[in-house]
């Protein structure tokens, strides 16, 4: 049977230690900080990738671009 250690020094192997709500809400309230942070940042990562510049696409020279298709789509009868 687990128990619950009765200090909070005393943590179950792999598992954080069981602390008051105070001292709960206070880690809870920095990770909340950090995460947002993290969010922000994503956030203007992505912001600056929508505005950098972009350049031309190299024109093709394998001649398949805009051309018509000879192939079938799978389980389609050959064109007459």
């Amino acid at each position: 049977m687990t128990t619950t250690p009765s200090t909070p020094s005393t943590a179950l192997p792999g598992r954080p230690p069981v602390v008051d709500r105070a001292t709960w809400q206070a880690a809870r309230d920095e990770l909340l900080v950090r995460e947002k942070a993290h969010t922000r940042e994503g956030d203007a990562l992505a912001a600056a990738r929508r505005t950098r510049a972009s350049a031309r696409a190299a024109p093709s020279t394998s001649g398949t671009c805009g051309t018509p298709s000879t192939s079938t789509p799978a389980g389609s009868p050959p064109p007459s």
